[in-house]
């Protein structure tokens, strides 16, 4: 099965770009709510929460989408979005020196990890 996910033969490099891209967007949208937030004092208290949770959320959104629009191999698609989630946090992390971003990449991984398998949709059963 990693084989054939890493597999580039016949594969949409259309589709991976904007799978890239929406997760990066997705990102940014979460980057903009932490700042928001942040500069809030009652939500301070349960920023990490709220933050985890949109990270997640962004990330199944995205892979979710993909999945959808993906032709064939949704599931495919929606891994190969995972760097557009995965290295800004990580970038992030170096620049900030915090483990914060380190923890929430991952957990956008994870959700577009999810998102590409809600996308799939049920299995068709023979017989």
């Amino acid at each position: 099965m990693l084989r054939d996910i890493m597999n580039t033969d016949d594969i949409n490099w259309f589709m991976v770009l904007g799978s890239l891209g929406l997760n990066y967007v997705l990102f940014k949208t979460t980057e903009i709510l932490g700042l928001l937030l942040l500069s809030s004092e009652q939500l301070f208290s349960l920023y990490d929460l709220l933050i985890t949770l949109s990270a997640f959320l962004a990330g199944l959104l995205a892979g979710f989408i993909t999945a959808k629009f993906a032709p064939d191999r949704p599931f495919k698609y929606a891994i190969w979005g995972i760097p557009g989630i995965l290295a800004p946090f990580l970038y992030r992390a170096v620049q900030t020196r915090s483990i914060l971003p380190v923890i929430l990449g991952l957990v956008g991984a994870m959700g577009t990890f999810n998102g590409g398998i809600l996308g799939t949709g049920k299995p068709k059963h023979i017989g």
